[in-house]
């Protein structure tokens, strides 16, 4: 297998062959819960106006979403896996908006794209395990690389060759991170903690057809 690992943001052109999209904080971890609570599937948009005429347009949707970690004036919720775990979602459809993940998404052109996060691993891994190409995408930040992203990818990696990376070692030291230090400072440290959980979710996520779907 050959992988690579790219950024999102100005790196999206390259990707030829299976991408996972990485943006631990918070957005691919914010679609697993999303799909674990009930959610038929999430729609990802670039801007704030494209969600809420979504919203306006369709029934049963919630908005979910927040520009630089604060949550979007009139959405429902935050672009938080915590406050979402917390939610009656079932049978309802998500649209999403984000600062980075969602931008990332919008530059990728291959046809087969997953989200990952720690808590759909090994779901993860189960089925991109023999694909000849990956390519782990990191959705990164306006101001450069987002260092939790790069230490999830190296996990990623890692567990793709079979090394059987430490979840405790990759924690401790996405905790000390300055993407953690961002969130607490938000009041969002239980997110953090949160986006750690290893496995909490047993489906691989794909995004097909604009929207992102359960495995």
């Amino acid at each position: 297998m050959n992988i690579y690992e790219v950024s999102g943001r100005t790196e999206a052109e390259r990707v030829s062959g299976t991408a996972i999209l990485v943006d631990i904080f918070r957005a691919t971890t914010t679609v697993s819960v999303a799909l674990k609570k009930g959610v038929q599937y999430v729609v990802p948009f670039l801007r704030i106006r494209d969600a809420k005429r979504f919203s306006r347009e369709n029934g049963n949707v919630v908005t979910i979403g927040e520009r630089f970690g604060i949550k979007i004036p009139g959405f429902d919720f935050n672009n938080s896996p915590s406050d979402l775990m917390a939610a009656d979602l079932e049978g309802k459809i998500a649209a999403l908006t984000t600062t980075n993940g969602t931008r990332a998404l919008n530059n990728l052109k291959t046809e087969k794209i997953l989200a990952s996060s720690f808590l759909n691993h090994s779901a993860t891994l189960n089925v991109i395990k023999d694909e000849e190409e990956v390519w782990i995408v990191r959705s990164d930040r306006p101001d450069g690389p987002a260092e939790e992203d790069r230490i999830y990818a190296e996990f990623l990696r890692e567990s793709l060759k079979g090394n059987g990376p430490s979840i405790e070692e990759y924690a401790e030291r996405i905790r000390m991170c300055k993407g953690a230090r961002s969130l607490s400072l938000l009041g969002y440290s239980r997110d953090v903690d949160f986006s750690l959980k290893l496995d909490l979710v047993d489906f691989p996520i794909y995004y097909r057809e604009n929207k992102f779907i359960r495995g």
